[in-house]
């Protein structure tokens, strides 16, 4: 009984003879049993009312008349309802020893989000938590009445393929269970330490290429269902015995979505908004499930789109689709919409830019003499943290350069491009092949006879480039296998064929029209295009330019190995962009407000830049949102707070997704004890005193010591989670409201009121 309301249980109990599986590899493996008892007492249980317990005739036999008072329940034959227990018997284990592939190791059995936990601090307090995740149930399309051991072969090869993709993006496995409703496996992104902004499109792509796989090796697609939302993650259960476990409609909307796929994958509408920059939906009609009054919104995924401008994070900048409404007070709606097509400031950077373009544009026009010629390409970096203005600074280059008659190519990085070989050379190695074929009315397609492309290559290309075709495909996996390419491809393996893959990118790129070489987000490129990158720094003539942009705190001086020589030469820009300043600020306000600065009010002013901290994306997203809900108002020809209403939400449920997974994305990156302290800190508030922090987590994590905690915030005062209040020694504050909520939305109502 709780808060008034009884919860009851029906059971059902069958027994009998049972089939256990070890499933898995030492890194990753699930004990799976299956047999006629489970079917049975599923059974059973369907036959129970709340508050009954049906037990199997074979259940009954064992156990005996003589310890039972029973009564039949129909409609199933032998199916009987306790009515009353007469004599206990003695409780009996049995021991299922773990087999060599095994030895004596458990940590195969042992979630990464718990291990990763009680190896940093041991404590299972602050292991669940409320995130944000991404779900898949996958249904492996097996059939139950195959021999025992033909099936366990089947299901081995199955999880084997499953686990491997997942862990190739950074996912986990929950679960793999055989019941009444099939072989079902349960994977997750976003748990802990491994959560991604990009999560949802981490699932997708699992999700394709689980479908893919499992079509190859047993001849039939599974059925997956993929829900992203807030689910509670931790261990459930007792002492005795618990599991790590993901609780709430997410978890059970991923299940029902599996349920209705049919040997398809079905998203719902959360996932499909945060991945349709990536992939190419089909839009089915609503199907009704249980547990939803209303029918679901469901979106086929189709395939991957490589040639999408913006990343989900970025949309926050450029949010035509979100037609945010507020209700003005009269007839109609009027609505602000965070689109913005300026830039404030940044001024200094822009200039720098523009000056760079005139040279390389100067230089093409056969201008040698003039000022600043340049002998080789130029490098251009650009940094800056997460909202900074990188993608817009980016844009308003390329519009530039498209005014000077210059030729562009961009493409984006993304965290799951980390683990794929040449994954930021594919998109350029694509278009520059296409514009070429395009002479011939042909195309890259993956139906494309591969005679035709062959020939049509061979023909088009210089012959160094055309004598290592066999290679292509190690940089566009989709192309068609040209006819004599196994013959060629197996002489090559390894080092030596990696170099190769290197040196056929980079003649593709030397060959190209492109004068200007975009990579956005290197910090998630794979070595092999840094390896490619590293090589046209060097390779390219004057007239050339490449530029990386990547997050601040992120390592990738380490690939870019400028010298002093080199800067000094011009040959080397490097920007960094800082945060915005309080005027900055009221101008992205007059802006999206239709307003001029002057008609801005300095409380709506101090209200936005104290919530973004000068981060543009914050400021731009905040102001939008309290404009929506008339938190702050525009009213004679001024904009102003509304003082009712200042509270509330710091973002709209959309943005707030995108903007906490980011977040949760560098806050799962950080060490435990620097997590614990960011946790304890949002419980204080946005602003906390160090040794009131330093107490609670000594009481909290007996092993922590003052050192620990004193390294931990330097740490976060270098990586951006918090700044020093200045003048007031031994206190910090987070350097937005929104991190702090972020994060003290990640706890558990049990983990505040121990913490308070």
């Amino acid at each position: 009984d709780a808060g008034g309301s009884t919860l009851s249980l029906h059971i059902g109990i069958s027994c009998g003879a049972i089939n256990c599986m070890l499933i898995g590899t030492e890194k990753r493996a699930e004990l799976v049993i299956m047999g006629t008892p489970l079917q049975d007492a599923t059974i059973c249980e369907s036959l129970a009312r709340p508050g009954e317990v049906v037990i199997s005739c074979t259940a009954q036999d064992f156990i005996g008349e003589e310890n039972l008072k029973v009564k039949p329940r129909s409609p199933q034959p032998g199916a009987t309802k306790v009515e009353e227990i007469l004599s206990v018997l003695p409780p009996s284990t049995v021991d299922l020893p773990l087999s060599a592939t095994f030895g004596d190791d458990i940590n195969a059995f042992v979630p990464d989000a718990v291990s990763h936990q009680l190896e940093t601090d041991g404590s299972e307090k602050f292991m669940s938590q409320l995130r944000l995740i991404s779900v898949l149930f996958i249904q492996i399309p097996l059939d139950s009445g195959l021999d025992a051991f033909k099936f366990c072969d089947m299901l081995q090869a199955s999880f084997l393929s499953i686990s491997s993709i997942v862990s190739s993006y950074e996912g986990a496995i929950r679960q793999l269970i055989v019941d009444d409703k099939g072989t079902v496996c349960i994977a997750a992104f976003g748990l802990p330490p491994k959560s991604h902004e990009d999560d949802p499109h981490r699932a997708i792509l699992a999700a394709l290429r689980i479908q893919e796989a499992l079509q190859k090796q047993i001849g039939k697609q599974p059925s997956i269902g993929v829900t992203t939302g807030h689910a509670l993650c931790g261990p459930v259960g007792s002492k005795e015995r618990h599991e790590y476990s993901l609780v709430g409609s997410t978890v059970n909307m991923a299940a029902r979505l599996m349920g209705k796929a049919d040997g398809r994958i079905l998203c719902d509408k959360r996932t499909y908004l945060s991945s349709n920059r990536r992939f190419f939906f089909k839009v089915l009609p609503p199907v009704l499930v249980k547990g939803r009054m209303v029918p679901m919104e469901v979106f086929l995924p189709i395939s991957e789109s490589r040639e999408s401008s913006l990343a989900p994070q970025r949309r926050l900048l450029y949010a035509a689709e979100k037609k945010l409404q507020r209700n003005s007070g009269v007839p109609g709606k009027s609505s602000f919409s965070s689109r913005d097509n300026f830039i404030v400031g940044h001024n200094a950077e822009r200039r720098q830019i523009d000056f760079l373009i005139h040279i390389l544009s100067q230089q093409k026009k056969g201008s040698s003499k003039s000022s600043g010629a340049l002998e080789r390409c130029v490098l251009l970096t650009i940094e800056g943290e997460a909202g900074s203005g990188k993608t817009l600074i980016i844009n308003d280059m390329l519009e530039h350069i498209d005014q000077q008659s210059l030729r562009s190519f961009r493409t984006f990085a993304y965290s799951s491009d980390s683990s794929i070989p040449f994954g930021g050379v594919r998109a350029a190695a694509s278009r520059i092949l296409n514009t070429l074929l395009a002479t011939k009315n042909i195309s890259l397609r993956s139906d494309q006879d591969p005679a035709v492309l062959q020939s049509a290559l061979m023909s088009l290309l210089p012959p160094k480039i055309a004598s290592m075709l066999h290679l292509l495909r190690d940089i566009i996996p989709d192309l068609p296998l040209f006819p004599d390419d196994s013959a060629v491809a197996s002489t090559e393996y390894g080092d030596a064929r990696a170099e190769s893959v290197i040196q056929l990118s980079t003649l593709l790129l030397l060959e190209s029209p492109f004068d200007v070489f975009v990579w956005a987000d290197v910090q998630w490129l794979d070595s092999m295009t840094w390896s490619v990158i590293k090589r046209l720094l060097k390779s390219l003539p004057g007239g050339k330019l490449i530029v990386l942009s990547y997050r601040s705190g992120e390592k990738v001086n380490e690939h870019i190995q400028v010298t002093p020589e080199d800067r000094n030469a011009g040959l080397v820009f490097q920007l960094k962009l800082s945060r915005l300043s309080k005027p900055e600020v009221s101008q992205i306000i007059a802006n999206i407000s239709g307003l001029t600065l002057d008609c801005v009010d300095s409380q709506v002013t101090d209200l936005v830049y104290d919530f973004s901290g000068g981060n543009p994306m914050l400021a731009v997203e905040f102001c939008t949102e309290k404009l929506n809900s008339r938190a702050i108002v525009v009213s004679n020809g001024h904009c102003q707070l509304h003082l009712d209403t200042v509270g509330g939400s710091a973002a709209g449920p959309d943005n707030q997704t995108s903007l906490d997974s980011i977040l949760l994305a560098k806050f799962d990156s950080t060490p435990t004890t620097d997590q614990l302290i960011m946790k304890v800190a949002a419980s204080s508030g946005r602003h906390f005193s160090a040794d009131m922090v330093a107490s609670v987590v000594k009481y909290l994590s007996k092993e922590t010591s003052d050192s620990d905690i004193e390294g931990s915030l330097v740490r976060l005062v270098e990586t951006g989670f918090l700044l020093k209040r200045e003048g007031q020694s031994g206190s910090y504050l987070f350097r937005s409201p929104y991190q702090r909520d972020a994060i003290y939305r990640v706890l558990l109502g049990e983990q505040k009121r121990i913490i308070h």
